[in-house]
């Protein structure tokens, strides 16, 4: 979903996300953080439109995770309209930012505004990228040590298992556990787009065996 399909059924959606078996998780490709810029690719949104919807799911779940698409070096794309998608992403402190560089794609375009130069494109990438892995560190740092329900939902390899919290943020154990194993962890490290961690002690419990 995007902010423009998004923003219609607000209300609705937040409160659809209240279920115990949904994910307080939400992907938003926000795409830029100039009104300028989304105006000529024909977003048909704003970023203030972007903010109000994270601000309205983190009033109901502060700890939801946020993920965000950027595209940098959009043509036209200035200095200035690169650092409000800095700023934005100051403001708003996703969990995930996925940044691509701008290029061509069949149906689009083209657009009157001057090609940025792959160079830049590759500097203004990195810098984002810089930027949102401080964001990063400083959400998951809060997390360590704590103890946290989880649900199994990925076999990595053998005795290396994925499991998800309630807000999607994803701990890996060291053990083999069945699909749909649910139960405790403590997480003992970050890695910025994961944690490592320890199950607590305590009964086998895996809902989708039906015992």
């Amino acid at each position: 979903m995007n902010p423009t399909t998004m923003l219609p059924i607000l209300d609705d959606l937040v409160k659809a996300f209240a279920h115990e078996t949904i994910f307080k998780f939400i992907h938003i490709p926000v795409q830029s953080g100039s009104d300028r810029i989304l105006n000529i690719m024909g977003r048909g949104y704003t970023s203030e439109d972007f903010e109000h919807i994270v601000t309205k799911f983190r009033k109901k779940y502060p700890t939801i995770t946020l993920a965000t698409d950027m595209i940098v070096g959009f043509p036209g794309e200035t200095q200035r309209d690169f650092e409000k998608s800095l700023e934005l992403i100051d403001r708003a402190r996703p969990n995930k930012v996925n940044i691509t560089r701008y290029s061509r794609r069949p149906f689009t375009g083209p657009f009157q505004e001057k090609e940025i130069p792959d160079s830049v494109k590759k500097d203004r990438s990195h810098i984002m990228n810089a930027r949102a892995e401080q964001i990063y560190h400083a959400i998951n740092v809060p997390f360590v040590g704590q103890e946290m329900p989880f649900i199994l939902t990925e076999r990595i390899r053998k005795r290396s298992v994925m499991a998800r919290i309630p807000s999607y943020l994803g701990i890996v154990l060291n053990e083999d556990l069945p699909f749909g194993f649910t139960g405790q962890a403590i997480i003992q490290k970050e890695h910025m787009y994961f944690f490592t961690g320890k199950r607590c002690a305590g009964e086998m419990n895996n809902p989708l065996s039906g015992k």
